[in-house]
């Protein structure tokens, strides 16, 4: 199916490029055919990840192959009739976007369940090998076809082209026909699909591991993804040299070859070396081999550059997806997959336009090297985001039981829900509370809390007396979130409870008629909450520590100072000078 959406990339320009002399449009609309298969990416590949979650994996991915196969069909079947047009074409372009767009995050998150937790790197990469050489295969088998049957009719090969993209669908939608997967448990309450998007956002950004990895994404493949593009270009800009169109031809298959080496080396490396030292290591290489093609003259110099691109290509983006799918829970996996393919066609769309005005400002060799020296400067980040987590993470549900502290057909029920706990602390564990209680405030909020808080309540009998609150909009937000709890949340509630005095920690519900605002309408409300939140846990944190500070050296200074005088004292009465 890659092959064949690769035909499709293929075919597309080539017939916009035809109309020019039927309907008079500009050279221009050819680009516009990669801009209307891409674009409906950032608008629906959210919407597609909550689905994949709410919905079944496997008829959502039968509906949108099929969608992908009619539309693809229609386009075909009409083309080689005569009675497409531009904008009709740019259209069904946009609607098999859109199905590659829904199904793409529901895809990926199915992949874990076709193998062993062991093979996952393994599946990973040959996905991703995949895709490599389908981009190289697609291109030439789509020239065969345009070549074939384009001869005598003027638009038949182009036709034909978009025929051979529905039938390369036809083959998954088989396959998954017939697959019988795992029965998924249905959660015990269900979301909407518009609170479901909700909750993908806010998981990522309650999720410290998940944004890095985001990040990291996005500084590697802001920068990186421009080269299979602008490689074609250097070399169809210099024909003398690198061949035009036959070196760019050659370095694709370079890229490819490296990328097939790369996945048969991949996890012997990992073993060998570590992930994250693997990753960084392969990064450096890849900003490297951009730059040796950027500045090379030779086609078989940059050839080599692109087989070193291709090996170490196959294995970064291999382990960001990888780092994604073991960071989230099975619950949310689908919403952070596709959170995982926004950031990256955004990263790579946004590294496009930048670079492509570098490129026509400076040239394409000076534009990809830059991007190299990018790929480069960015790699430093990896030493404050990793891909894999310190501490072993499991998130497995912790299958809690009901909910604590609700009385029955109480008031709770209806309406906005508050829960509040209180716990009784030692002076010596409060910072050591503090800090664990930030720890859980982003689990809470993971899982559905609309607003967190901590307060001290004072003092009694030589303990500080805290309050935790959290709200819910609903008693079914509420229980979504006890049925969200994994064993890594409720081994950090366990260790907030050893450390209250006495049996547990007092558990309460209330009806919150009037719920704090949150400021999470927008995203410049969410930050400013963060940032309020993380200033005021640390002044909470910093501040009794430099008293304590303070207090130390005053009686430091003070212990030093009695000591000389009381040595002065003893020294005058024995006569000592």
């Amino acid at each position: 199916s890659y092959i064949g959406y690769e035909i499709r990339n293929y075919a597309a320009p080539l017939l916009m490029v035809d109309f020019k002399q039927r309907f008079g449009v500009s050279d221009g609309m050819a680009a516009y055919t990669f801009t209307a298969s891409t674009l409906p990416i950032p608008f629906l590949v959210l919407i597609a990840g909550a689905l994949a979650d709410v919905l079944d994996r496997r008829k959502l991915l039968i509906f949108t192959h099929v969608w992908m196969m009619l539309a693809a069909g229609t386009l075909g079947v009409l083309t080689i009739l005569h009675l497409m047009t531009p904008w009709l074409m740019l259209g069904f372009l946009f609607v098999i976007g859109a199905g590659y767009a829904m199904m793409n995050p529901t895809l990926l998150a199915v992949l874990p369940e076709l193998v062993s937790p062991g093979e996952l790197r393994s599946a990973m990469a040959l996905n991703g090998l995949n895709m490599n050489i389908a981009r190289v295969g697609g291109y030439a088998l789509g020239g065969l076809i345009v070549g074939l049957f384009g001869k005598q009719y003027f638009y038949a090969g182009k036709g034909t082209a978009f025929l051979a993209t529905a039938l390369s669908l036809s083959g998954v939608i088989w396959v998954l026909y017939r697959w019988k997967p795992t029965e998924r448990q249905k959660p015990a309450h269900p979301e909407t699909i518009r609170s479901a998007v909700a909750t993908g956002f806010r998981y990522t950004w309650f999720s410290p591991r998940l944004s890095a990895i985001l990040a990291r994404v996005f500084l590697f493949i802001f920068f990186a993804g421009i080269l299979p593009t602008f490689s074609g270009i250097i070399c169809k800009k210099n024909p003398a040299t690198l061949r035009g169109d036959t070196g760019a031809a050659i370095w694709m298959v370079s890229l490819g070859v490296g990328a097939l080496i790369g996945v048969y080396f991949m996890q012997a490396l990992q073993r060998r070396f570590g992930i994250e030292e693997t990753v960084a290591v392969c990064t450096v290489f890849y900003g490297l081999a951009m730059l040796g093609v950027a500045r090379t003259p030779s086609l078989w110099l940059g050839s080599l550059a692109m087989f070193i691109a291709g090996f170490n290509w196959v294995i970064i983006p291999t382990n960001f997806n990888i780092a994604t799918q073991l960071a989230v829970p099975l619950w949310v996996k689908g919403r952070a997959m596709g959170m995982y393919v926004l950031v990256l066609w955004g990263s790579m769309s946004a590294g496009s336009a930048v670079f492509g005005r570098l490129a026509t400002a400076f040239g394409p060799r000076v534009s990809l090297a830059y991007a190299a020296g990018g790929v480069l400067l960015a790699s430093v980040g990896i030493f404050w985001l990793r891909l894999v987590p310190k501490e072993k993470e499991d998130f497995s549900t912790a299958k809690r039981g009901p909910v604590p502290g609700v009385e029955n057909d109480g008031p709770v029920r209806n309406g906005p829900v508050a829960v509040l706990i209180d716990y009784r602390v030692a002076h010596d564990n409060a910072d050591r509370f503090r800090l664990l209680m930030h720890r859980i405030h982003l689990y809470r909020r993971r899982n559905g809390a609309v607003h967190w808080a901590l307060s001290n309540l004072g003092i009694a009998d030589d303990t500080l007396t805290f309050r935790e609150s959290f709200h819910f909009p609903s008693w079914q937000d509420r229980l979504r979130a006890h049925d969200r709890t994994t064993k890594m949340d409720a081994a950090l509630d366990d260790e907030a409870a050893a450390l209250h005095i006495g049996d547990l920690p007092l558990l309460k519900h209330v009806r919150d008629d009037a719920p704090p605002r949150t400021g999470q309408c927008c995203a410049i409300g969410a930050i400013w909450e963060r940032g309020r939140a993380a200033f005021i846990d640390g002044v909470g944190r910093e501040v009794p520590r430099m008293f304590d500070r303070l207090d130390g050296a005053r009686r430091y200074g003070w212990d030093q100072s009695h000591q000389i005088s009381r040595s002065k004292d003893q020294n005058s009465k024995d006569g000592a000078p």
